[in-house]
């Protein structure tokens, strides 16, 4: 489902449909067609069977006005069928025919009005419940990429809220599985929307440093116990986005230049990191607390994983420091298992 800017909620999982506007039309022309064929047939069956008050003749006109206010039920009584053939084909095909119309008239009615409603409601009470979720900030190429992730690594979609101000990234992100919301992610308003208060992180992956940075502080602001990750485009900006209160910041262009400088000499070696990053690929690398039986442990002595690094006290000690860690109670490692 995905939001409009006043809240409006329009699907929740999305596929390409035509236009609201456009399903009517197409049905009131349906319906138009189906009545001028039906009275051409009523008309060529039964026109010497139908009496006319007024003149005694029924002609193409009368059989579709016939048909008309016998379909919607009217029935004024001044064109009536006097045969008993002409009260069969009525009630064989003009019956059929009314009851085909009100569903019609009423399948519209329900998706336009009632489904809306119910959707919108029922959205709204799964809003504010919602707790513990992940919101991603910008659902371009960046944002795709990390919902498709998540999706892989098994993360509840329900959970998953995207947030865009281009409707057809909107519209992606649903068909992906999450819920996605139209609007400013700067915006207070649209942050509520998305349960900012209950939810653990929040995903910031617009192009531009200076909304990213905006987006932390609006986020930090109203939930200062949130989980910020943020994109960053330009190396000096890490700053700003660390005093905005982001807690990882990435930048896609350091991380692709050091790549590109290691496939230099070492091609094979790239797409073994891009597989151990993405799950879809077959990798699982992940972050845990430190379990009981491997507390005085050293790092590399345990067996079925390969630890990558370990996490002490919110500092980071890479592959290379871990020769001599003895394991501690609250330590977390990076491992491949």
């Amino acid at each position: 489902m995905f939001f409009k800017k006043d809240g409006t909620i329009i699907k929740r999982f999305y596929r390409k449909e035509p236009s609201p506007i456009k399903v009517l039309c197409l049905r009131l022309v349906f319906i138009f067609i189906l009545l001028l064929l039906v009275a051409g047939i009523f008309w060529g069956l039964e026109k010497d069977e139908i009496k006319d008050s007024y003149d005694g003749h029924l002609s193409y006109i009368d059989s579709l006005y016939f048909t008309i206010v016998t379909v919607t039920t009217l029935g004024y009584g001044d064109i009536v069928p006097v045969t008993e053939r002409a009260r069969m084909v009525d009630a064989f095909i003009i019956t059929p025919v009314r009851m085909l119309v009100w569903v019609l008239f009423i399948g519209t009615a329900y998706q336009f009005v009632i489904q809306r409603f119910w959707e919108e409601y029922r959205m709204n009470r799964l809003l504010k419940k919602l707790k513990g979720h992940v919101i991603i900030a910008g659902y371009g190429s960046t944002g795709a990429a990390t919902v498709n992730e998540l999706v892989h690594k098994g993360y509840d979609d329900d959970r998953l809220i995207a947030i865009d101000k281009k409707e057809d990234n909107v519209k992606e992100a649903a068909e992906a599985g999450a819920t996605g919301i139209l609007g400013d992610s700067a915006s207070e308003d649209v942050l509520t929307r998305a349960g900012i208060h209950g939810a653990a992180v929040i995903i910031i992956t617009t192009p531009h440093d200076d909304t990213n940075v905006l987006i932390a502080l609006t986020a930090k602001d109203l939930n200062p116990g949130i989980k910020i990750i943020s994109r960053v485009r330009q190396h000096e900006n890490i700053k700003q986005l660390k005093r905005a209160g982001a807690d990882v910041i990435i930048s896609p262009s350091l991380t692709s230049g050091n790549l590109m400088a290691v496939a230099v000499s070492n091609s094979n070696s790239v797409e073994l990191i891009g597989e151990l990053l993405t799950t879809s690929r077959g990798a699982n690398v992940h972050q845990r607390r430190v379990l009981d039986p491997e507390i005085g442990k050293s790092p590399k002595a345990l067996k079925g994983i390969v630890v990558l690094g370990l996490v002490r006290k919110g500092n980071n000690i890479g592959p290379g420091d871990l020769d001599g860690q003895i394991l501690r109670k609250n330590d977390e490692i990076i491992l491949i298992e």
